[in-house]
Parts: structure tokens; sequence; C-alpha cells
């Protein structure tokens, strides 16, 4: 597949990278992006079946980034930060969204054209060949829509919308960008947590249009509003009773409305949140383990590494040692 990035209408990195081969030292390449109106990076990794490409970038205005991959493929693609207009070369194809989300793109080989917001954008995307990538998509009645959209030769996307992540893939992504080169069977590691992820968008797929249609219309904008107040307020969150006054509901409402809205319970929801935001924290070197339990609303460090392990299998010790 030849790719090239056109940053501003300046080609920055152009290169074949067909066949997909195994993982060696010489198949990752890093390249700065240092232009007047935008600064950043990007990183292009290939294995077996597929390649990783990575993209972060600051401005201070609106800018227009052009991704040309001349072969048909698919990719799993999620924003982590900004946020971005995706325009794929077909009518009915773009979509806005703001990280971090995700999506599963189709393209036959159009140029795709983002334009970016300012100030940072971070992107993520995996790009398989598009039979090899069909293999693990099943043909349920959900999927079909976009079957055909491939079969046809068009670009387009999997889900109407991009997705919001949940943890697990907050955490997989993690892994797969920052998997250390001396890692034994590093390719195998990665491979498998690729398709971890992949299960982790097939699974979420089908969750928003459920979650919204159990919502009483009247009772939808107060528990965006809860949710609202759980995302600024989740080191020291209110009490249940509390939360629902604040928004005019009742608990069972409450309870219900937002099970229903984000798949999870509110205090499920509150400790991904924190989850989330510990796993960016233990990456910073001056960060310690009680700084970072403090920072997501623990008082004893015990109790976050507790709260950690269960979510991710590691205590935070660990997963600080391997990541920062």
């Amino acid at each position: 597949m030849n790719l090239q990035l056109i940053v501003e209408g300046r080609t920055v990195h152009q290169a074949d990278v067909a066949d997909f081969s195994v993982f060696n030292e010489n198949s990752l390449e890093y390249q700065i992006i240092d232009l007047p109106e935008i600064k950043g990076w990007y990183r292009v990794s290939k294995h077996e079946q597929f390649m990783v490409f990575i993209l972060e970038v600051k401005s201070h205005k609106i800018c227009d980034i052009e991704l040309i991959a001349e072969h048909d493929h698919m990719e799993m693609s999620f924003l982590l930060k900004g946020e971005v207009d995706f325009e794929a070369g077909q009518p009915g194809t773009n979509s806005r969204t703001i990280g971090p989300s995700h999506n599963i793109f189709h393209s036959n080989g159009d140029s795709r054209k983002f334009t970016l917001s300012p100030p940072i954008t971070k992107w993520l995307a995996i790009s398989f060949p598009t039979k090899t990538f069909l293999e693990y998509i099943p043909n349920f009645p959900e999927f079909r829509s976009f079957h055909t959209t491939v079969q046809n030769h068009q670009s387009g996307f999997l889900f109407t919308e991009f997705a919001e992540l949940s943890l697990s893939m907050t955490q997989l992504i993690h892994e797969i960008e920052h998997c250390s080169s001396d890692f034994p069977f590093k390719c195998l590691l990665i491979k498998i947590k690729v398709l971890e992820l992949l299960w982790n968008q097939m699974d979420l797929s089908d969750k928003g249009d459920d979650a919204e249609s159990e919502l009483p219309e009247s009772e939808y904008s107060k528990i965006e509003q809860a949710r609202s107040i759980v995302e600024q307020n989740y080191i020291d969150p209110p009490h249940l009773s509390d939360l629902a006054r604040r928004v005019g509901s009742n608990e069972f409402y409450l309870k219900k409305g937002f099970k229903a809205l984000t798949g999870m319970t509110v205090f499920g929801y509150i400790h991904e949140l924190r989850m989330k935001k510990a796993v960016e924290l233990l990456t910073r070197q001056d960060w310690n383990i009680q700084q970072v339990a403090e920072a997501v609303g623990y008082k004893y460090a015990q109790h976050f590494s507790t709260a950690f392990k269960k979510s991710f299998g590691t205590t935070p010790g660990k997963y600080k040692q391997r990541y920062s």
C-alpha cells in the first residue's frame, strides 16, 4: 500500500508499505512534523497483516491533513484527543467527532482529508487489507449494511457516529502504543492486543441506540446533565440522592437512566473515569503512587492499588515501572 501524508499542502511522508511485513527494527518509521502552522510527530509501524499509524500534532489554527493510501483497506480509527472533521472522498461518509472516540472505516483507495481543530490532535489508525479484516467481522444484521458498502467498493464508516472509548479500549491502545521494543514476542503481543481492541469495537457497536431508546424523553436531558456533573466531580462525587436532586430527578430514574445511557451504574462510571485518569498520570515520571491515588479520589494508596489491579490485572507500581 502506497502511503502518503500531506500536511497543509506539503508532503511530509511517502512510503511503500506493501505486504504488511513482519515487524522488525526497519519497519518502524518515526518522523517529526515541524511546519509554521503545525508541529508534532507521526509513527508508522508495519506488522504481519496490519499497520499501525499514530499522529500527534499541535496548532494554533484550523489545519488540513490529507492521507493517501492507494489500495483498498480497512481501518480501525481512534481519535484520542481533539476535534476532527473526517472527509472520506464519498458522499455521506463525512463525520465530525470529538475524542476520545472510535469508528471503523473502509477505504476504496480514495484520499482522505482531515480538518483538525486547535490546539491538539492525537489519532491512531490500524489498517488491514480488506479481505483479511472481513474475516473478523461477523455477518450479523447490524453489520450487513457495512458489508454491502465494502462489496460495492465504496468508502464509508461502520457506525453512523463515532462511539466513546471504553476503559478497556483506552488501556489496550496505551499498551499498543507503548509496548517496549525489548519486550519478548513483541509482534505477537501487539497482534493479540489489536484483535482484542477490534473485539471491543464490535462488542460496543450496538449499545448506543439501545441505550437512548430505553430513556424516557422527559428524563434524557436530566441524565445527560447528571453525567456532566459526574465527569466534572469524579474525584469527590455527590451522593446519588444529591445528584438526583440537582438535576430534578429521583434516584430510581437516575439509576435506570444512567445505566441505559452509559451502560454502567453511576458508581461504575465514576470508577472508569478515575481509572482512565490514573493510567494517564502513572506514565508521568514525577508522580508517585500516593499522588496519583489522591489525584483520582482515593485517600489511601492501598485502596487505589486494589481498585487498579481489579481493573487492569496489575498493580499501579508495576504498570508505572513498565510504561513511565
